[in-house]
């Protein structure tokens, strides 16, 4: 029954098939802001495609006209592109366990130990990026209009100025209209992200009151004078993402000292001021707005208020005033804050796979599933009163989530299905470039098959260490084997022309054949070159006459039996044709087996020297007399 229940088990396990944990990142001194964001960069699909078909301009130093300046910044920004396209690669699709990102901090000249916000991190870089982008765009444009030749020059930069925006990017507007003559102005405004305050437990938005978008650049709190239809007080066991949105949007009244400016009436006049969104980003990057200038100690603190997390979360798509639509976004990746202080702690990332839906939890270079996501997580979708409230009473609040990813699901489903297409198609589909660029140097690789490459080679690598470690084991295991039958056991036959008296051995020899812990590789390599396993002179063991051991060396060994000793040379020739088999090498089986050592010590014959057991014998009595004097 036992076996029966072993051979189940391993039935199951065959069919099972084991999910490989993403690649860590090394923290460099201070760098764990930078390894979370990459961490919520590499799993988000819009954007590692696009940026795998950057190559990097092969002819642009002869596109700036002279501007130095500019070809400093393009070659700078190259730099830091293509190492963070190589990381990003390696973090998808590399074979290594943890990636060093030492190249990309440099070329971004960042200060190890110096702690950044990973918000202004990514805010600067992605300004930086686009502005590459956008003048790449510019300078191919100008040398397909100048290429006369019918070649084409074109990278795979061309097009990419579009690509942040066509990921993080969205448009608000706001619309103000005056209480007096109901006149109403709009105003559009794009944004990459939102910055939302997190909602004081005591004040409740009206449920009555239906909310309205904003911006990245959305007023701090104390810039609003104040919202419409606030009401009551909540627990801070209900604070959540949503009801942070549905209050950061809600309509801002314009009263008092912030009157507003009314074209028409042409003077200051109450107003409600409303922000319509329209146009949705595919990925909605929102941060909590946790640090805050404290104007009583004149500087910046960090809120720990906890903030419940939803796994689905729904925006208003206000095209009109008319009336809004609800565009649910999925939660996808959550940057952390650990730590009390608004200069230091230390930042994780909790990201979820976007094509298998298994949540990791990124702290540097460990990496450990989070089963059912985030512990702050919850789903909205379970509205039960038995045991929907009671689940979402459960929830604890995160005091450490900083930045959150929601990704809208039409975009994450399509994406997704992109992903799971076979590795050389999406390969085809960063590439395309290629089969229109005839001039394309021969050392432009795309980063794709590069890595590719890489991962094969590891891969034949790994294979070939496993199989010559497996190998290995069954030599040893047979050496193991014959040792227990034929040595203590008994049961070889004695077949030695000197039986009757011991051989020695050297002790070092004997420990590693008798222990099984190594394959001995070494000494069938070298015996492959020699008439014997053992060779007397390398091993030592001959005095300075070659008339035998010296006794200091004899101390060294053991003297074995007749029938152990030509028993060991049997095992030890077996594993020798073992070994010249796994190595390929059939030709040497057809050589004679070679002896255990090409010099026997025979005990009683010539095991020591005589010379040396006389000069030994009176060295030591010397320091025997001297002792005696003492």
């Amino acid at each position: 029954q036992q076996g029966e229940k072993n051979e189940n088990n391993n039935n199951n396990n065959s069919k099972r098939m084991e999910l490989s944990t993403p690649s860590g990142l090394r923290n460099l001194g201070a760098t764990c802001y930078l390894n979370s964001q990459l961490q919520c960069l590499a799993q988000n699909l819009g954007f590692v495609h696009g940026l795998f078909s950057w190559r990097k301009p092969y002819n642009h130093n002869h596109n700036h006209n002279g501007n130095n300046n500019n070809a400093h910044v393009d070659d700078r920004m190259s730099t830091v592109l293509s190492s963070m396209q190589s990381i990003l690669a390696n973090m998808r699709y590399g074979p290594n366990r943890v990636i060093c990102t030492n190249e990309f901090a440099s070329a971004l000249h960042l200060e190890n130990d110096e702690m950044q916000d990973p918000n202004e991190f990514a805010r600067l870089l992605f300004d930086r990026m686009l502005e590459s982008f956008r003048r790449s765009e510019e300078e191919e444009e100008e040398e397909l209009t100048n290429n006369t030749s019918g070649s084409s020059l074109r990278t795979s930069s061309f097009g990419l100025g579009g690509l942040l925006p066509s990921v993080f990017g969205g448009e608000f507007t706001y619309v103000t209209k005056c209480d007096e003559c109901r006149n109403s102005t709009k105003r559009n405004e794009e944004f990459m992200e939102l910055s939302i305050p997190i909602v004081d437990c005591k004040v409740e938005e009206s449920s009555s009151s239906s909310p309205s978008p904003s911006s990245g650049k959305k007023k701090q709190p104390g810039s609003r004078t104040r919202q419409a239809n606030k009401k009551s007080t909540i627990s801070s066991d209900d604070i959540n993402v949503q009801l942070c949105v549905n209050s950061y949007l809600h309509p801002e009244i314009l009263d008092g000292d912030n009157q507003y400016e009314c074209s028409r009436c042409q003077k200051k006049c109450n107003a409600t001021r409303r922000m319509l969104f329209a146009k949705l980003p595919p990925v909605l990057n929102i941060q909590l707005a946790r640090y805050v200038f404290d104007r009583e100690t004149f500087s910046k603190r960090k809120l720990t208020t906890k903030v419940r997390l939803p796994k689905l979360l729904e925006i208003p798509n206000n095209a009109t005033l008319e009336g809004h639509m609800q565009t649910k976004y999925v939660l996808c990746a959550v940057q952390n804050h650990l730590g009390s202080s608004a200069h230091g702690g230390h930042y994780i990332a909790d990201v979820m796979d976007w094509t298998t839906g298994v949540w990791y939890e990124f702290n540097d270079e460990d990496v450990t599933i989070l089963k059912g996501g985030p512990t702050s997580s919850f789903d909205p979708d379970v509205e039960t009163e038995e045991d929907g409230m009671e689940h979402h009473r459960n929830v604890s609040g995160s005091e450490d989530a900083y930045n959150l990813f929601y990704v809208e699901e039409g975009y994450l489903s399509m994406q997704c299905e992109k992903e799971l297409r076979p590795f050389h198609c999406r390969k085809s589909e960063v590439n395309t470039w290629s089969s229109s660029s005839s001039t394309a140097p021969s050392d432009c690789k795309d980063i794709l098959t590069f890595v590719e490459d890489q991962r094969k080679e590891r891969y034949r690598l790994e294979l070939e260490i496993k199989t010559k470690n497996m190998r290995e084991d069954a030599r040893i295991s047979a050496r193991r084997d014959k040792i227990i039958q034929n040595v203590f056991l008994g049961t070889s036959t004695p077949a030695n022309p000197t039986e009757g008296n011991s051989i020695w051995v050297d002790s070092n020899f004997l420990r590693r054949f008798f222990s099984c812990q190594d394959g001995m590789a070494d000494i069938f390599q070298s015996a492959s070159n020699s008439s014997a396993f053992i060779d007397a002179r390398s091993f030592l063991c001959l005095c300075e006459q070659s008339k035998g051991l010296h006794p200091r060396v004899a101390r060294k060994g053991k003297l074995l039996q007749p029938d152990v000793y030509r028993a060991v040379e049997l095992i030890m020739q077996e594993e020798h044709a073992m070994f010249l088999w796994d190595q390929g090498s059939d030709s040497l089986l057809r050589s004679p087996p070679l002896p255990l050592t090409d010099h026997m010590f025979i005990e009683g014959s010539n095991l020591i020297c005589k010379d040396c057991g006389l000069s030994y014998q009176k060295e030591a009595r010397q320091k025997y007399d001297l002792f005696k004097v003492s």
